[in-house]
């Protein structure tokens, strides 16, 4: 389950749990050219990796498959700069992705994760709950903030283009005022996200990835690279 989550990963046309049941597909096909797993083992990973499509597990799944769905959400309880990093290493995959639209639908998950009565399946993992429930509040009320902001500027920059073009000094000063704050806004928080692509990579002949479990990233590429 852990080598064949996410063997099909596609920012673009795998979203909605389709990168998922695409992983658990092409795990269905290697176990029968395999012909040795038998067919209990590979209906239960399987189902193990289609779980990943939104990290609840039920009472009667097995407590493998409730470490396996924790180990894939622990980096949400990191520390605040690892978080921060993997949050733009997030953005950098769907870059593609009006930022706006980004900004609503990313906060979005992020609200549903942090309001579950438990993010969390096993004792192991449940130390990360509070600092999961943090990061995640914080990241999406930065996104939040920054999705009205970049709403705010394209209104804004409408009203500077009608002021000056019909020459009214006060709808421009107004205008002017809102793009200030937004750089200012961008200034206080979003310049503080570790930005990909990266300012500087290591210069050496062997790099380790330490136990990175979720798909590899732009970032990662571009260290291999």
């Amino acid at each position: 389950a852990i080598w064949f989550h996410d063997i099909v990963y596609d920012a673009r046309k795998g979203t909605g749990g389709k990168n998922e049941e695409d992983s658990a597909l092409v795990f269905c096909q290697f176990a029968d050219d395999v012909g040795a797993v038998c067919a209990a083992r590979v209906a239960k990973i399987s189902r193990w990796i289609v779980l990943t499509k939104h990290h609840r597990c039920s009472v009667d799944d097995e407590l493998d498959a409730k470490y396996f769905v924790d180990m894939d959400m622990a980096i949400i309880g990191q520390s605040q700069p690892r978080y921060s990093a993997y949050a733009s290493e997030v953005r950098a995959e769907y870059s593609h992705v009006p930022w706006p639209m980004f900004c609503y639908y990313r906060a979005r998950f992020l609200r549903a994760t942090a309001s579950q009565d438990r993010i969390f399946n096993t004792q192991h993992f449940r130390g990360l709950e509070s600092t999961a429930r943090a990061n995640a509040s914080r990241e999406a009320r930065l996104l939040e903030l920054s999705m009205l902001a970049s709403l705010a500027v394209a209104v804004d920059s409408i009203v500077v283009l009608v002021a000056v073009m019909l020459n009214i000094p006060t709808a421009f000063s107004v205008g002017a005022s809102v793009l200030i704050l937004r750089l200012l806004f961008w200034l206080a928080a979003e310049r503080t996200l570790v930005p990909y692509p990266y300012a500087s990579l290591p210069r050496a002949l062997t790099a380790v990835f330490a136990a990175s479990f979720n798909p590899p990233h732009a970032g990662h590429v571009a260290l291999l690279r």
